[in-house]
Order: structure tokens, then C-alpha cells, then sequence
């Protein structure tokens, strides 16, 4: 099973490769609490539309189905993933001064 577990491990990194993606435009600013599991692609767009001054942190946890061991009752992976792939989403980042980057970039 510990085989299975890993090989899940390493197609989840693989799917996952933007499974933190940190958002920044200025100086510190308070921090703001966004349901976990639920970065849908609306709410990303919403978001990103009105991020404020500073540093903002989006963690999220996509992958392309749930129900795998381990995962987290009620958590939307695919809509997690979908939102960091969606077009809207990217043309809003190409179009503002957010600096994108993991979190040791900061």
C-alpha cells in the first residue's frame, strides 16, 4: 500500500505543480480568510479583481478527481485546478502588476 500511496504522491505533485501560488503587488497588508477547498475559478476571478495592497497568499490543492486515500471530505480539487488554469484568470494576472511566485520567493 505505502507503493500505491507514493505513485499517487508523484502524480499529484506532477498535476500540482502550482499547488501554491502567491500573489503579490505591494506593501503587507491585513490577512483575509478564504474558505479552504473552495477556490473555485469565480471566486479566483473575484479575487484577483480586487486583490488589495501587499502580499496575498493563494494556497490551494488541485488535482484532477478526489476520492483518493487520504483526501478531504467535501474539498473541490478539480474546481481548485481548473481555477489556476483558467483563461480569465491568467489574462487578469498578465494585465496587473501581481508578481507570481512560490512562498520561499518572498
Amino acid at each position: 500500500w505505502l507503493m500505491k500511496i507514493s505513485k499517487w504522491i508523484r502524480r499529484a505533485a506532477a498535476v500540482a505543480l502550482c499547488a501554491l501560488l502567491v500573489l503579490s503587488t505591494a506593501a503587507c497588508s491585513q490577512p483575509v480568510n478564504v474558505e479552504s477547498g473552495a477556490m473555485t475559478p469565480e471566486r479566483v476571478i473575484a479575487l484577483l479583481r480586487h486583490l488589495p495592497d501587499g502580499l496575498t497568499e493563494l494556497y490551494t490543492h488541485p488535482a484532477t478527481a478526489g476520492g483518493f486515500p487520504g483526501e478531504a471530505p467535501g474539498y473541490r480539487y478539480s474546481a481548485e485546478r481548473d481555477a489556476l488554469i483558467a483563461p480569465e484568470g491568467k489574462a487578469i494576472v498578465a494585465r496587473s502588476e501581481v508578481r507570481l511566485g512560490g512562498f520561499s520567493d518572498f
